[in-house]
């Protein structure tokens, strides 16, 4: 027996178990889409029987269903993303075929389907022309999508979160407000800013410690992120259990061909203002060099050849249509110089005088003090009044030191 061979099998299989229950625990909290709609001939009537059929032309996975007796249709729980397919076939009408597709994260796309009389054979194909949202008619959520192209285009000053581009919903203050309240900062709808809800690809991602509006308990690079939604009002029971707004961030994934990038961000002091305090004593703008770089990976994944097969075939299998990996790395690079305000003693203290106010002399409603210094080893004691305009009390000079 070669000893080698059973302990490479055993190795294999504990990483094969591994990768699934992982792949299980993610697909049970993954934040889902669903496609509904009605199927109706040229003259408005309903066509119940029709078979319809959804695929995810990334993936090559499909799904299938039957218009009921209502000539509706209804997917759920289909993963979140771009370029599906709907196929309608019906008895003695043409095939008709909607593609491109885009399936928003936490909502129910709403696709109506009208048949034309015909061959069965004939196809008619109509594809859309972009990723707009179609009308909610399944839930009163209000809420809306941002896209991969939108997290792609739009500035972002720090892409490790894309919680900035949540302030783009009606009713959420954003950080770009000039609040002065931090608590303030992704308040949704009036609610508290620490009562929002935020998941990743269902999971709970909120940071408890911090308490801060989206933040996450890990970095949630805005290239690793293929979409999210932010509900503003009206959640169903299967978004969260907070008062504020739910969150749902669904990352990329792997896909029948192998796809990649690399991105390089860099940010100078040349491109940022200068503080007022800084302007007004003549101080230049602090050295600034970031850099934000990084990388993406994903595609179909081998996996071992298990079970009974020929033993001619290979020991990998190629995992397309089956298995999908997907691998972001995101780092960050600051030299930067600061400037800090601090207070200093004046000169007359580095020279060794401590100056200051001993009370009244006499009498409660006495203004009369008496200023104490030492400078050196000697002591020294003047006599001094206040005079008070109005609410305000004006100390005069005394000595070297002037009391206001």
């Amino acid at each position: 027996m070669n000893f080698g061979n059973v302990r490479r099998a055993i190795l294999l299989t504990s990483l094969a178990f591994a990768i699934c229950a992982l792949l299980v625990a993610t697909v049970s909290a993954q934040s889902v889409s669903g496609v509904t709609g009605v199927v109706t001939d040229a003259s408005g009537a309903i066509v119940p029987g029709v078979q319809v059929t959804l695929n995810d032309t990334k993936t090559d996975r499909s799904f299938t269903t039957t218009t009921n007796d209502n000539g509706a249709y209804t997917f759920t729980n289909i993963q979140p993303g771009q370029a599906y397919k709907l196929t309608f076939t019906g008895t003695g009408f043409q095939t008709l075929v909607l593609s491109n597709l885009t399936l928003g994260v936490a909502k129910t796309e709403t696709y109506d389907a009208v048949l034309t009389a015909g061959n069965v054979s004939a196809v008619v194909d109509v594809a859309a022309t972009s990723s707009g949202d179609t009308l909610n008619t399944t839930d009163p959520s209000i809420g809306n999508v941002i896209d991969t192209r939108q997290l792609k285009e739009l500035p972002i000053q720090i892409r490790s979160s894309p919680a900035a581009l949540i302030g783009l919903q009606p009713g959420v203050v954003g950080n770009n407000v000039g609040t002065g309240s931090t608590n303030r900062v992704g308040s949704v709808i009036g609610s508290r800013a620490d009562q929002g809800n935020i998941t990743v690809d269902g999971i709970d991602a909120n940071d408890q410690a911090t308490g801060q509006f989206a933040a996450t308990v890990g970095n949630a690079p805005i290239d690793a992120i293929q979409e999210f939604r932010a509900i503003t009002v009206n959640p169903a029971a299967s978004e969260g259990r907070s008062s504020g707004g739910q969150v749902q961030l669904v990352t990329k994934s792997g896909t029948n061909q192998f796809h990649g990038s690399l991105r390089e961000y860099n940010r100078n002091e040349k491109f940022a203002a200068n503080s007022f305090f800084n302007n007004r004593n003549g101080t230049k703008r602090p050295k600034l060099n970031r850099n934000q770089f990084g990388g993406n990976l994903g595609g179909p994944l081998p996996f071992p050849n298990f079970g009974d097969h020929d033993p001619s075939d290979p020991f990998w299998k190629g995992g397309k249509d089956r298995l999908f990996f997907f691998f972001d790395y995101e780092g960050r690079r600051d030299a930067q110089q600061v400037n800090y305000v601090r207070t200093v003693p004046l000169q007359h203290f580095r020279n060794g005088g401590l100056a200051y106010i001993s009370g009244p002399t006499s009498g409660p409603n006495s203004r009369g003090c008496e200023i104490k210094y030492k400078a050196g080893m000697h002591h020294h004691t003047h006599s001094c009044t206040s005079h008070r305009f109005g609410s305000r009390t004006h100390w005069t000079k005394c000595g070297f030191v002037e009391f206001r």
